[in-house]
C-alpha cells in the first residue's frame, strides 16, 4: 500500500520590535518570517495470512518556522529650549508592546545647562590717569593727598541662542559701549616756608620756596636769607618798690581805752625780666615776662588794747552767763564791741535730787507649763529708793557754785519673781515590739533655782510597734497572637505565663511626747508576671480559579486582636494570568497523497 504523509503548516509567529532610525508615525516597516512544518508519515503492512492492514505512523520531521518582525517606527525624541537663563532638555522616550506593536511613550524634562544662555557681560577697566599737582595749603613732608578719579569702562556684552534639536549653543557678541574715566589729582604738600629765627639781638628771615614736578610729584626747592629787625629781640628789667603793710591786731592782755603799741615792718620789692622770641612762621615778637623775684615785705603791726569781760548772775535756777567781747579791724583799728548773754548751765543752781535704788529680792518658783532648759521668765517687782535733796548758791564774779544738803526720804521695794520651766516631762520609745513610757519629775529651790529630777520607767504597750507584710498576687497578662503554621478554626493553643507579685512591709514609729503610733508604708518589691500567649489558628490562605479564560488568584488574610483573639480576614482577588486558561485552535492542511 502507499505511503500516507500527512503535513502540517507551522505559522510564523509576530514580533514587533523598535525601531530606533525612524520618526514616529511612519508606516511599519514588516520584515516576513517563514513559516514551518510538521510532516507524518504513515506507512502499512499487510499481515500475509490474514491480509489484515496494520497502519505504522512515523515520528514527525519538525521545521520550525521563523519569526515575521514587524519594526515599528518609535526613535527615542531629544528637543532643547530655553527657559529663563537656563538651556532646558525635553526627552520623549517610546516603548513598543513586542505582542500588538502598541506604543508608549514617557517624556521627562531636565535643566540640561543651568544659565547656559545667560548674557555675558565682559567689563573691561580703563584707568584713571594720575597728575600731580602742588598743595599749597599743607606743609612739605606731610602726606600726599589722592582725589581719586573715576576709572572708564569698556562693556561687551554676548547672548547666546540653542539649536533644538542638538543643544549646541550660538554665541552672539554686541558692539563694545565705552565709559571715559576721570583724572586722579595727587596733591603734594609743598606749602612755601618762611622761618623766622634770632641772631644775637636780630630777627632773621629765611624763605624757602617749592616747586611740584606734574608727572612724577618730585619737588625742586629754592631757600633765600635776610636781617628783617636788628635788635628786635633786647631783654628789658623792670624793678618795684613794695610797702610795709600795716594790721591792727586786738590785745587781749590790756583793758579796752588805753594807748595804741606800734611794731613797725620792712619794705619788699619786685623784680621783672622781659624776654622776646620771634614766630617762627610769622616773625610776630612775643614777649616772655618772666616770673617777678620777689622779696616779701614785713607786716607793721598796731596793737589795740581790746580785752573781753565776763560777768555771772543767777536767774530762777539757771547760771547765766554775760560776755562783752570786742573786735578789732586789721584795716584802721576801729573796735566794735558785742554782747552776749547765755544759758551758761541750766539748773545749774536748781536743787539737785539724788535717787538712790534698793534692788527688789528675788524667789525662784517651778513653772509646770514649760519644758526643762528654756529661759527662766522673770516677773519684776518694784525696786525701792532712798532720795536726797541739795540746794545751791552762785558767786557773781567766778561763777563758783556753793551746794547745801538736805535729809533723805525712803520708799520699800517689792519682789521679783523668777519662773524656772520645769515640766514634768514623760517619754515614748521603742524597745523590740514594745512600747515603754518614761517619766521624769523636777523639783525646783527656792532660793537658787537649782532644779532636782527623778525618773521611773514602764511598759506602756506590749507589741504597739510589730511590723506588718502584705503580699497581692499580680495575674499573669493575656495575649492573642497571630498562629500562621496553623489553619483558622483549629482550638487556640495557650502557653500560660507565671503570675508576679507585689509585697508591702509597714513599719510603725511611736511619738516620744505622745506615745502616738504612726505607721510607716515602705515601697513595694514588685515580681513582674509573665505574659500569657494564646495561639490563634490562622494561617493565610491563597485559593487559584479560572473566570472565563483567566487565572484568578484570591488571597485571604487574617489579622488577630492582641487583646481578646478576634479574628478580622480581608479577602483581595486578582487577575494572576490574563487568557491563561484559552483554548488554543491548531489549523491542520489537507494531507498530502502520493
Amino acid at each position: 500500500m502507499k505511503d500516507k504523509v500527512d503535513v502540517e503548516t507551522i505559522q510564523s509567529p509576530v514580533k514587533y520590535v523598535k525601531d530606533t532610525t525612524r520618526e514616529k508615525g511612519q508606516e511599519n516597516i514588516t520584515v516576513p518570517g517563514k513559516t514551518g512544518s510538521k510532516t507524518t508519515t504513515t506507512t502499512y503492512t499487510v499481515n500475509p495470512e490474514t491480509g489484515e492492514v496494520r497502519a505504522n505512523v512515523g515520528k514527525p520531521v519538525i521545521v520550525a518556522p521563523t519569526t515575521t518582525v514587524i519594526k515599528v517606527a518609535a526613535k527615542d525624541k531629544v528637543v532643547y529650549s530655553k527657559e529663563g537663563n537656563n538651556i532646558v532638555k525635553e526627552t520623549t522616550t517610546y516603548k513598543v508592546d513586542p505582542d500588538n506593536g502598541n506604543i508608549t511613550e514617557n517624556t521627562t524634562k531636565e535643566t540640561f545647562k543651568e544659565n547656559g544662555l545667560k548674557d555675558k557681560v565682559d567689563v573691561e577697566t580703563i584707568q584713571s590717569p594720575v597728575k600731580y599737582v602742588k598743595d599749597t595749603t599743607r606743609e612739605k613732608g606731610q602726606e600726599n593727598i589722592t582725589i581719586p578719579g573715576k576709572t572708564g569702562s569698556k562693556t561687551t556684552t554676548a547672548t547666546y541662542t540653542v539649536n533644538r534639536e542638538t543643544g549646541e549653543v550660538t554665541s552672539n557678541v554686541g558692539k563694545p559701549v565705552i565709559v571715559a574715566p576721570t583724572t586722579t589729582v595727587i596733591k603734594v604738600a609743598a606749602k612755601d616756608k618762611v622761618v623766622y629765627s634770632k641772631e644775637g639781638n636780630n630777627i632773621v628771615k629765611e624763605t624757602t620756596t617749592y616747586k611740584v614736578d606734574p608727572d612724577n610729584g618730585n619737588i625742586t626747592e629754592n631757600t633765600t636769607k635776610e636781617t628783617f629787625k636788628e635788635n628786635g629781640l633786647k631783654d628789658k628789667v623792670d624793678v618795684e618798690t613794695i610797702q610795709s603793710p600795716v594790721k591792727y591786731v586786738k590785745d587781749t592782755t590790756r583793758e579796752k581805752g588805753q594807748e595804741n603799741i606800734t611794731v613797725p615792718g620792712k619794705t619788699g620789692s619786685k623784680t621783672t625780666t622781659a624776654t622776646y622770641t620771634v614766630n617762627r612762621e610769622t616773625g610776630e615778637v612775643t614777649s616772655n615776662v618772666g616770673k617777678p623775684v620777689i622779696v616779701a615785705p614785713t607786716t607793721t603791726v598796731i596793737k589795740v588794747a581790746a580785752k573781753d569781760k565776763v560777768v555771772y548772775s543767777k536767774e530762777g535756777n539757771n547760771i547765766v552767763k554775760e560776755t562783752t567781747t570786742y573786735d578789732v579791724n586789721p584795716e584802721n583799728g576801729n573796735i566794735t564791741e558785742n554782747t552776749t548773754k547765755e544759758m551758761f548751765k541750766e539748773n545749774g543752781l536748781k536743787d539737785k535730787v539724788d535717787v538712790e535704788t534698793i534692788q527688789s529680792p528675788i524667789k525662784y518658783v517651778k513653772d509646770t507649763t514649760r519644758e526643762k532648759g528654756q529661759e527662766n521668765i522673770t516677773v519684776p517687782g518694784k525696786a525701792g529708793s532712798k532720795t536726797t535733796t541739795t540746794t545751791y548758791t552762785v558767786n557773781r564774779e567766778t561763777g563758783e557754785v556753793t551746794s547745801n544738803v538736805g535729809k533723805p526720804v525712803i520708799v520699800a521695794p517689792t519682789i521679783t519673781v523668777i519662773k524656772v520651766a520645769a515640766k514634768d516631762k514623760v517619754v515614748y520609745s521603742k524597745e523590740g515590739n514594745n512600747i515603754f513610757k518614761e517619766t521624769t519629775t523636777y523639783k525646783v529651790d527656792p532660793d537658787n533655782g537649782n532644779i532636782t529630777e527623778n525618773t521611773t520607767k514602764e511598759t506602756f504597750k506590749e507589741n504597739g510597734l510589730k511590723d506588718k507584710i502584705d503580699v497581692e498576687t499580680i495575674q499573669s497578662p493575656v495575649k492573642y497572637v497571630k498562629d500562621t503554621t496553623r489553619e483558622k478554626g483549629q482550638e487556640n493553643i495557650t502557653v500560660p505565663g507565671k503570675t508576679g507579685s507585689k509585697t508591702t512591709t509597714t513599719t510603725y514609729t511611736v511619738n516620744r511626747e505622745t506615745g502616738e503610733v504612726t505607721s510607716n508604708v515602705g515601697k513595694p518589691v514588685i515580681v513582674d508576671p509573665t505574659i500569657t500567649v494564646i495561639k490563634v489558628a490562622a494561617k493565610d490562605k491563597v485559593v487559584y480559579s479560572k473566570e472565563g479564560n483567566n487565572i484568578v488568584k484570591e488571597t485571604t488574610t487574617y489579622k488577630v486582636d492582641p487583646d481578646n483573639g478576634n479574628i478580622t480576614e480581608n479577602t483581595t482577588k486578582e487577575t494572576l494570568k490574563e487568557n491563561g486558561l484559552k483554548d488554543k485552535s491548531r489549523r491542520r492542511n489537507n494531507p498530502i497523497t502520493s
